[in-house]
């Protein structure tokens, strides 16, 4: 029987920033050991709007992201959720997202919303991936990780 792949979920407000940039690094780092998909749950990520183009450029990709509601996706086939901030974490628990399914981590968007300021965010981001794999390993998919 084939071994199954954990899922997380990257959640900020509007999908539009954060949650892409933690998606982009995670998908690089773990590849298809992992299935990743970020979504926010404001007004914003329901309109299917597209990425700030400051983050793309930051993180080095070009591909054109639009924003996803959260309402869009089974919640149920996640394994662990990673909120953005705290605001974020509520939301999800409000949403009947179990407390120990959760990790709530604290990066906020740049005041300034420049390139670089998205780089900084994105270097802090891939130190906590980092540190996110080892929590991916205490559930039953340090296999698909370790590969």
């Amino acid at each position: 029987m084939p071994e199954k792949r954990p899922s997380v979920l990257f959640v900020c407000y509007d999908n539009m920033g954060r949650s892409i940039i933690a998606q982009t690094l995670a998908r690089r780092r773990w590849k298809s050991a992992v299935r990743i998909e970020s979504a926010g749950f404001s007004r914003l990520a329901a309109a299917r709007l597209a990425a700030d183009p400051a983050v793309l450029k930051a993180v080095g990709t070009t591909s054109r992201r639009l924003s996803r509601h959260l309402d869009t996706l089974n919640l149920a086939r996640f394994d662990l959720f990673v909120a953005m901030d705290d605001g974020v974490a509520v939301e999800l628990v409000e949403r009947d997202v179990p407390v120990e399914k959760l990790v709530v981590w604290d990066f906020a968007d740049p005041d300034d919303y420049s390139v670089e300021s998205y780089k900084v965010l994105a270097m802090e981001m891939a130190r906590a991936i980092e540190a996110l794999e080892i929590e991916l390993r205490t559930f039953d998919f340090g296999r698909a990780l370790s590969a």
